[in-house]
This record gives C-alpha cells, structure tokens and sequence, in this order.
C-alpha cells in the first residue's frame, strides 16, 4: 500500500526537547573531533594554509594568492572565514579547519530539519546520527577544504525549497527568495558547482511534477538580483583589479574546462562506482533496500519521490559526467542518503522481526564485515609507519566480532535495536582507530618539518626554490614565498649563481639533475611527505652543509 503526503508529520511538527540535546551533544562531539590537533597534511590543505598566510601577511584579501601568485582555482569566501579568527589569534591550522567543522554542524541540524518535516522528528535524529558516522562526513568536517562549506550551502538551498514546497503560496515566496542568497554564497565558495547542483535538483522535481506555476513562484527576476547582489560588490573589484582573465580562469578554465576536460583529477565515468561506496560504509549496504521501500511507498504524485532521486542518483550521475572527480565531491549527496537510510531504519525500529530481517539484517550484517575487513586488509595493503602495528587493526577486527556476538546474542531487544547497536559500535570503534592513526602517522603527512627546517636558512641565504613541487606545499610553515624552476636549464642557473641559494626538489629527480652540477654543490637534508621524498640542495655559497655523494 502507498502511503500519502498525510502519513507524514507536517512542517509544524514541534522537535522535541531531548533531540535538540542530542544534536547539541552530537555537533560537541563533531567538533571535538575535528578540531584534534593535527598540521597541514595534502597539498590541498597546504594551499589553504599558504592562501591565508597571503592573506594575513601580505594583504592579498580581495584574490586569493599562493606563493605571490593568482590563485583562480577557488574563489575568496572559505580563506576568508578561515583567516578572520585567525586574525585575532595566530595561524594555526585550528583556525584553518574550522570553517569546515561549523560547516558540519550546520549540515547536521539541517539534515534533521529536512528529516522532522519530511518525515518524523524520528528521521531526523536518525538522519543526523546516519551523517555524523559516515567516514566521508566525519574526514571532511576534519579537513581544511571548501567541500563542507559547499555541502553546508547545497543543503541549506535544497531545505530552503522543500520548506517552500510544503508552506502557502504567501509564505513559499520568501522561502524560495532565500535560496539565491545561499546561491550567491555557494559561488563565492566553489564557483559554479554548488548553484548548479542545487539547481539540478530543483529543476528536477519540478520537471517530474509538471509544477510550472511553481517556476513563477521561484521569482527568478528579484532572485537573480539578490544572488548577483551577493557575488559581485567580490567579483567587480576583483576583476577590476586583476583584469578579465581572472574572471575567464575562475569561470572558465576552473569550472567549465575541469567539467568538460579536467586538466586535474581526470577519472573515467564509472570512476564513482567503485570509488564511492567505502565513503558510506557501512550505510552504503542499506540505501538500494531504503531506495526501493521509499518508491514503494511514495505516491507517484509526491514531490519527495523525485527530490530524493534527483539529490541522490542525479547528482551521482551529473559529477560522474563531470571530468574532473574526486570522491570528496560526492558530498553533497551525503544529507539526502542519510535521511532515505533513516526513515528506513525509523520504520524497522517500530516495525515486526519479519520486517527488520528482511530490510535490515543482511545489510548489517554486510556493513560490519565490511569495516572488519577494512581494519584486516590494512596492514597488508598499506606501507604502515611502526606506530601504526598490525595488531591494531587485528584487535579491531576481534572487538567488532565480540561486540556483535554480544549485540545479537544477549542482547534482549528487538532485531532492530540489536543491529542498530552492533553498526554504531563499529563505526565508534573504527573512528577510535581512524584517530589514532592520523595522530601517529601526523610527522609523515606534514610538510611542517621540511618547510620549517627551511627556516634555519633564511638569514644566510638570498633566495629559496623548488622544481617540480607544487607551489604553495611549503610556504605557510616556511613562512616565505619561493622561486619557481620551471625546467633544469633554470634549475642550473639558480644553482650557479653567486650568492647563497637553497633548493627543494623530489628526490626522484635528483640523479637526472646532479650529474650536471658541480661538486661545490651539497645535499643538506632529506624529508618524506607523505608518499613523495623530497631533497634540500644548496649551492657552495649557502651554510654549512656536508658534501653529497656523487
């Protein structure tokens, strides 16, 4: 039997005390989580650290700038609430991160606005929890990255349109009219990507609908204004300043060629199949089942059916078409599977144990395998540091096992429960070991120790250079920008001059390049980044330095 619009709670449903304490504790422990201390790990996170130290120290606020240089690959408005606290304090990668936290938290009460009045209160607690446990969500939230900044503004436009859809024509305008503010934000984010995402989503269920009063309703004249309103007291001086080809790098270049022809994180289309699922473990093995007992349940007249498919498996289909991909762009689904996956699991707590079994056993049963698995393949796949022993991941492994026997087993509560204790005290399990492990492997991943090794030769050297490493890696913890060397033609003509020089290149480089240097020539240090080792050179006029081997 379908169910209809009227079987579930409507906008006016009130939340009930005990959930907004939930949240409350929940968005703590979010944080919390998030704000651990940790350095600046991939280039990415590098970049945002050296886009703020620009900004701070150089004064480079209206355009983003690495290494004195234009950076069009993202506009202003993440480095700026980055660097506005950090003003008041110092830079520390804390401040750096902590746009993306609050971002987190944001999508956490807005996923349960979206779940109580689409659903229950109910759902939207679920939903929440579903959202904080995901490893995408809770990575992301730790990262200093813009993806949960956009996640946040996606959201807030697509909750801004389901509380239009449900309200009176009168009250549906002003919900509507606020979705192009939150556009004007998410291009002041990420370009044309987040306006594009929530649009497609919109268009969609209006579309399926055949809602085409609702299209005047959206009053897309006085909305563009306000989005423009938004964007361009940035986007005119900006361009004003650095002239029409930043506007065509930003516009461009950045969003239209990484859309069409990436030049950067080039994946095939079906990149997203196989990449994404481990993102949602272990929700990932209940959505198909959520899927189908939702259409099931849907009225082929409510609006909700296609919103969720055009949320979920329409914007899965648009980024993979997109060049460019990376699985942290898959973000933006994120609320929407949390809620599809809530309102099953809302259902199955209240349901018969022929019902848990058939929706809810077999997938759970699959998700703890699978992060059981993760923790076991682990150490043989992966080149651990020795912090990072096998019997970590083995003592995981027999905490899940015994935790599951004792949920299914003794536990006396409905199948559901039981499950439900059993995927939440794995995934608890499996971020206490995520942590850990970033704590231990933190000296590996930082470029801090090689930039701020740099910074023992500041006062004895006149210039500093890299050559084939990616600009902006070391600049916020060397606290300097760098030269450029854009070929070993330049690389020797940095190294032959007179006055003291230092260089940093990936010592997969060094013997093509050595051989061509003379002896005077000294190798000063050695340092890993992750997976890439690099080498500090310095010419003979540069400090003290042992002589390298030839």
């Amino acid at each position: 039997m379908r169910a209809s619009t009227a079987d579930f709670a409507s906008p006016s449903t009130p939340i009930p005390p005990r959930h907004r304490l939930l949240l409350a504790l929940l968005s703590l422990a979010l944080l919390l989580i998030a704000l651990l201390p940790r350095d600046l790990w991939s280039t990415d996170e590098a970049i945002v650290g050296a886009v703020i130290w620009e900004m701070a120290v150089q004064g480079a606020w209206l355009v983003p700038h690495v290494n004195g240089e234009i950076y069009a690959d993202k506009p202003p408005l993440y480095y700026w609430l980055a660097t506005l606290p950090a003003m008041a304090d110092r830079l520390t990668p804390l401040w750096f991160r902590l746009p993306g936290a609050l971002a987190a938290i944001g999508c956490l009460w807005l996923t349960y606005g979206l779940g109580a009045r689409l659903f229950r209160p109910a759902t939207g607690l679920l939903a929440a929890v579903i959202l904080a446990t995901s490893p995408l969500f809770t990575i992301s939230a730790q990262v200093a990255r813009m993806d949960m900044l956009l996640t946040l503004l996606v959201t807030a436009m697509l909750y801004c349109f389901a509380r239009g859809m449900q309200a009176s024509p009168e009250q549906s305008r002003r919900w509507f009219l606020a979705i192009y503010p939150l556009a004007g934000l998410a291009f002041l984010t990420k370009a044309l990507i987040g306006p594009v995402m929530a649009g497609l989503v919109i268009g969609g269920v209006l579309l399926w609908q055949r809602e085409w009063r609702t299209w005047w309703r959206l009053q897309p004249g006085w909305g563009l204004l306000l989005a423009a309103a938004v964007v361009l007291p940035w986007l005119i001086p900006a361009v004003r300043q650095e002239g029409v080809d930043y506007a065509h790098a930003l516009l461009i270049t950045q969003s239209v060629g990484r859309a069409v022809q990436s030049f950067a994180h080039d994946r095939p289309f079906y990149y997203y199949v196989y990449a994404f699922p481990p993102t949602a473990l272990p929700w990932i093995f209940f959505l198909p089942g959520a899927l189908w007992w939702q259409w099931q349940r849907w009225d082929s007249q409510d609006w909700r059916r296609p919103f969720f498919l055009a949320w979920t498996a329409g914007l899965f289909l648009f980024l993979s078409a997109i060049s460019g991909k990376l699985v942290i762009y898959l973000l933006p689904l994120f609320p929407a599977i949390a809620l599809i996956v809530a309102e099953l699991w809302r259902e199955a707590l209240t349901a018969d144990e022929a019902f848990n079994r058939r929706w809810l056993l077999w997938p759970a049963l699959f998700g703890v395998a699978a992060l059981t698995g993760v923790a076991l393949v682990a150490p043989i796949a992966l080149p651990l540091p020795p912090a990072l022993p096998p019997m970590l991941f083995y003592g995981y492994a027999a905490a899940v096992v015994l935790v599951s026997i004792i949920s299914l087993r003794l536990i006396r509560r409905p199948l559901s429960h039981r499950l439900l204790a059993m995927v939440l005290a794995a995934i608890v399990l499996m971020s206490g070991l995520v942590q850990y492990g970033a704590a231990a492997i933190n000296d590996l991943m930082s470029p801090k120790t090689l930039a701020e090794s740099l910074q023992t030769y500041h006062d004895r050297v006149a210039a500093m250079a890299t050559y084939k490493v990616r600009p902006g890696l070391l600049n916020y913890y060397a606290q300097r920008r760098f030269d450029i060397l854009p070929d070993p033609a330049a690389v020797r003509a940095f190294f032959a001059q007179p006055a003291p020089a230092i260089g940093v290149l990936r010592e997969q480089d060094l013997p093509k390049i050595w051989a061509q240097f003379p002896p005077e020539l000294r190798l000063i240090d050695r340092r890993r980044i992750g997976r890439v080792a690099y080498a500090v050179i310095a010419n003979a006029p540069a400090a003290q330095a042992t002589a390298a081997p030839r």
